[in-house]
C-alpha cells in the first residue's frame, strides 16, 4: 500500500458472476473520493489510516515477525484502475463457498442477535453450472452486518438501504460480504 495506489498479487475477479483468478501483480489508485472500510471493526477507515496502518507488510521483515503481523485481504470495488470502495479483512476466505445473489429488498431489520439484516424478494442466485439466474421460492434474509455495502460509487452503512433498492450480493451463505446498489 503506497500513498496513492495498491498493488495486489494472487488476485481473483469478479466477471459476469463468475470468479476469475490471476497471478500476476495489478496495480489499483486511490484518491479522495475512495472509501475505505475496516470489516473488523465494522467501521470507515481513511486513506491516511489505511497507509499507515499495517494492512501491507513485509512478513520476513522483523517487525513483523515479532508483532505476528500478516497481510489483510481486500475486497475492491473498481471504476477502471481506479479504488472506489474497499474492505479490508485480516483472515482470507475462500472463494468456492461464495454465493452471488440479486434481488429487491423488501424488508430491513436491525436485529438484536446478528445485527442489520435485509429480506430480499424476487431474489435469484447465479448457478455457475447452469450459467444461468436460478430464482429463489420465498424471501431470502441475509445479513448486512459487516459487510461493505456500495451505492453509486460510495460506501454506506446498513440503515440506508431502502425499499425497493435493487442488490447485487456476494455472500458466504447468510452473511453478505459485498453489496452493491444498482
Amino acid at each position: 500500500i503506497f500513498d496513492d495506489r495498491v498493488w495486489l498479487d494472487r488476485y481473483y475477479l469478479l466477471n459476469q458472476h463468475e470468479w476469475e483468478r490471476y497471478s500476476r501483480e495489478k496495480e489499483l489508485f486511490y484518491d479522495l473520493d475512495s472509501a475505505f472500510y475496516n470489516m473488523e471493526t465494522r467501521s470507515l477507515i481513511s486513506a491516511a489510516e489505511l497507509y499507515a496502518g499495517d494492512y501491507a507488510v513485509d512478513e520476513d521483515e522483523e517487525r513483523a515477525r515479532d508483532l505476528d503481523l500478516r497481510n489483510w485481504y481486500a475486497w475492491i470495488y473498481t471504476d477502471g484502475d481506479r479504488i472506489a470502495a474497499m474492505a479490508v479483512q485480516k483472515d482470507w476466505e475462500s472463494l468456492s463457498g461464495q454465493r452471488i445473489t440479486a434481488g429487491r429488498v423488501v424488508g430491513i431489520n436491525n436485529d438484536p442477535l446478528v445485527g442489520w439484516t435485509v429480506t430480499l424478494g424476487d431474489s435469484r442466485d447465479w448457478s455457475s453450472r447452469r450459467e444461468a439466474w436460478v430464482p429463489k421460492n420465498a424471501d431470502l434474509r441475509i445479513s448486512v452486518a459487516a459487510a461493505m455495502i456500495v451505492r453509486n460509487g460510495e460506501i454506506i452503512s446498513a440503515d440506508e438501504l431502502k425499499p425497493s433498492d435493487s442488490l447485487y450480493i456476494v455472500r458466504d451463505d447468510f452473511r453478505a460480504k459485498v453489496v452493491i446498489v444498482k
